[in-house]
């Protein structure tokens, strides 16, 4: 291996590499010349082998020639859209591969650019309290910095959570510095820490594919079609030549069912291939890693000041994909006096997924032993899971005490089915037996009946028993409207009856229009009326209530606004509530709403007016400076941003109207849609040459500017036509025939879309 420094014949550039067209993800390489240099371990993550290829270490980096893989491996590079892909045999000798996994879209460009935003919320509460709640964060590259604080009612000031992260998108990794939630399992605790954490982010590539796929084989006769049918529906059609052919990462939904290839050729003839499957979010694919590693102190929010930090802890889990169908795993927890922790694994088999965890523990030297077991199968309309989990009397973890009552047994059911197309049945039981308190069981049904398009019909109904207390009921159902124009509106009726006997009759109509994505209003309306009867109350034993809420929302270029009054148990309450949001991006400040997982600015420098749109739906106009905040994107998914080519006017040209944009977590992109202003110049030439005054017919006018130079045909007239001069004096060449002339022009500056530069004059002997 050769030790290289990276020098001018290495140049770094990002790119997506994708492997047969099926995207593996983002990485950084290094281009020289027509070769292309990639780290051995990015190789590794793509799941692809170095081979015999020529390894070259640069800084102590070992990275693969691409070039000398040829011819067995080749590669193609798309500089415009930014991927490289890698044309691999995967299959036998002469086997056609398809990979229909669909991975990152097209022309997708990951943002990096530096913002910052500031979000502030105020809520005045009958017109007496008030309380308030902020967030900033700052975004550079792949780091980001945030924190959030907030004061009640009562005047109280409290930090939320504070936090630096580092992304390592590639890796699909956070590195993380400050608060942070976390669990390490269903036997696990939950925590909230404050110190350092490495964990794996899938959601730093939306498109990365982490779980098993499903795929199909077989032999063409002859050159074919494909038909590709997943559960009885056509999904996609191939042409696949003659010879052993795969067909990986078919497009299937959760749960189980049947894959088929049916194989027409030309002749007429078809050939069926079926397969059974069963795909599942629960097991990892093979070789992926996930895991989360916390060092820190306990954190209690409810406690201001230094003492909000208590012990330190240690918080970890790890599992992988060792084959399609097996992701065994482990966790660990630890602070001082506890220790808990012990091995899980997840199956698939062919009817469903199956979970099993075991652990132990030792609190102040009481030990203890916990247990888990799930269960989950869908197919097509029906779906089932259990659940069980047992805890010995001292079992503990970082949320759990030894001393703290759990349930030792603790089960749960749920199957659901769809009876018709419009009907679907839930059944739901649980039963847990707690140490200290006895046993709670409780049994439901839920219906759902969607009777037109715009009509359902839902009902529940319900059954608890506490260990010592009667029993109570729940029955519950209402129809359902659809109003268009994002409003729906409800009619219910529920009734029920405690562990006291009494019996509580509730009806409820309910109106409501959701917020748009851009500016915009939605509201909520409810009016309920609750008869009670208390067998066990001296004197009326029935009561009569009524209440209802009011909610109005809107939300505009410049912030959100909510105002709500609700009356409940004969008390009134008002809520006023005002927030917005600060962008720092583009060299600039920009006021709107609240910024949310991630935000991007429109830039249309210098015009005004522009409908921006994400997603096809219009957010706002940009401002006189031609900007735009949208304070709504997903992060590192491909947003589509777009401006409406019908606000610009006709003296504006523009290259694209759409963008594909992947901003950071919290960050911000600036996507720019660069619009140039036609400006013409006309004028006539004249040639003076001993007096005698003549008109260059057909020659041509060439402006030298400093950094370009601008022409036009003469007319028989002698009229020129220039476009977009910028303003200033140039010296210009007049060519006509054998004869050149030379003089200067002078170009005003002007907001015209049309100018006349008037007669330009040329002397020559």
């Amino acid at each position: 291996m050769v030790q290289e420094g990276r020098g001018a014949d290495h140049e770094p550039a990002v790119f997506r590499i994708t492997v047969n067209h099926a995207s593996r993800g983002v990485f950084t390489v290094l281009l020289r010349g027509g070769d292309v240099l990639v780290r051995t371990a990015d190789l590794a993550r793509i799941g692809l082998s170095a081979g015999e290829g020529r390894r070259v270490l640069i800084e102590d980096e070992p990275h693969l020639s691409l070039a000398s893989l040829a011819p067995a491996v080749t590669f193609s590079l798309d500089e415009e859209n930014l991927v490289l892909d890698l044309a691999v045999p995967t299959g036998p000798p002469g086997t056609t591969v398809r990979d229909l996994l669909p991975g990152a879209p097209t022309g997708l460009v990951y943002s990096q650019d530096s913002s910052a935003f500031l979000n502030a919320s105020v809520s005045g509460i009958d017109f007496e309290r008030y309380r308030w709640t902020g967030e900033a964060g700052l975004s550079i590259r792949n780091t980001l910095l945030t924190s959030t604080a907030f004061q009640d009612e009562r005047g109280a000031v409290s930090r939320g959570l504070s936090s630096f992260a580092v992304d390592d998108r590639q890796r699909l990794v956070r590195w993380l510095a400050g608060d942070r939630f976390d669990t390490s399992g269903a036997l696990g605790g939950r925590v909230l820490l404050g110190g350092l954490s490495v964990s794996r982010e899938f959601s730093l590539d939306p498109y990365f594919v982490r779980f098993p796929t499903v795929g199909l084989a077989g032999a063409a006769l002859s050159p074919s079609t494909a038909e590709i049918y997943v559960n009885g529906q056509l999904v996609r059609r191939e042409a696949i030549p003659a010879g052993p052919f795969e067909l990986r990462n078919l497009p299937v939904p959760l749960g189980g069912g049947t894959a088929q290839i049916i194989l027409r050729d030309a002749f007429g003839r078809a050939q069926e291939i079926v397969s059974p499957f069963y795909f599942t979010p629960t097991v990892l694919r093979t070789g992926v890693q996930e895991f989360s590693y916390d060092l820190g102190f306990q954190r209690d929010p409810t406690t201001r000041g230094p003492g909000e930090y208590g012990h330190l802890a240690f918080l970890a889990r790890h599992r992988i994909g060792v084959t399609d169908d097996l992701s065994p795993g482990a966790r660990v927890e630890a602070r001082r006096g506890l220790v808990s922790g012990g091995p899980a694994v997840a199956i698939r088999l062919p009817i469903g997924v199956l979970e099993v965890a075991g652990a132990g523990s030792q609190d102040q030297r009481l030990a203890g032993w916990a247990a888990s077991l799930g269960y989950s199968y869908t197919r097509g309309p029906i779906g089932l899971g259990i659940s069980a989990q047992a805890f010995s009397d001292h079992y503990a973890n970082l949320s759990l005490r030894a001393l703290v009552d759990r349930p030792k047994l603790d089960l749960t059911a749920i199957a659901s089915a769809a009876v018709t197309s419009r009907a679907t049945v839930t059944v739901q039981y649980s039963h847990a037996e707690f140490r200290d308190m006895g046993s709670r069981r409780r049994a439901g049904v839920t219906l759902s009946l969607r009777l037109t398009n715009w009509t359902s019909f839902f009902a529940t109904a319900s059954r608890a028993d506490l260990e010592g207390s009667p029993t109570t009921y729940d029955v519950f159902g209402g129809l359902s409207f659809f109003l268009g124009d994002r409003t729906t509106a409800t009619v219910s009726n529920g009734y029920g009856r405690d562990d006291r006997g009494a019996s509580r009759n509730t009806t409820a109509v309910e109106v409501q229009r959701s917020l748009p994505l851009g500016a915009g209003y939605g509201y909520r309306a409810q009016v309920n009326r609750a008869e009670r009867h208390d067998p066990a109350m001296t004197g009326t034993a029935s009561s009569e209530e009524y209440g209802g809420l009011a909610i109005l929302q809107h939300q505009g270029g410049y912030g959100f606004y909510e105002a709500s009054y609700q009356r409940a148990g004969g008390k009134n309450q008002t809520i006023l509530t005002a927030a917005a949001g600060v962008a720092a991006i583009g060299g600039g400040l920009h006021v709107g709403r609240p910024v949310q997982d991630a935000f991007a600015l429109i830039r249309v420098p210098g015009v005004a007016g522009v409908r921006g749109y994400l997603s096809n739906q219009e957010i706002g106009r940009t401002n006189t400076r031609g900007d735009l905040l949208v304070p709504n994107l997903l992060p590192h998914y491909g947003n589509k941003v777009a401006v409406g080519v019908e606000d610009f006017p006709i003296e504006y040209t523009l290259t694209e109207t759409e963008r594909l944009v992947g901003p950071p977590f919290r960050g911000g992109a600036i996507v720019t849609f660069p619009a140039q202003r036609l400006q013409a110049f006309t004028g006539h030439v004249v040639v003076e040459r001993g007096g005698e005054t003549t008109i260059p017919a057909y020659g041509r006018l060439t402006l030298a500017g400093s950094r370009a130079s601008y022409e036009s045909p003469i007319a028989e007239d002698g009229e020129i036509y220039l476009e977009n001069v910028p303003a200033g004096r140039y010296p210009a060449v007049i060519e006509h025939k054998e004869t050149t002339c030379r003089t200067t022009v002078d170009v005003p500056a002007s907001d015209q879309v049309l100018v006349e530069l008037g007669p330009i004059r040329c002397v020559t002997r």
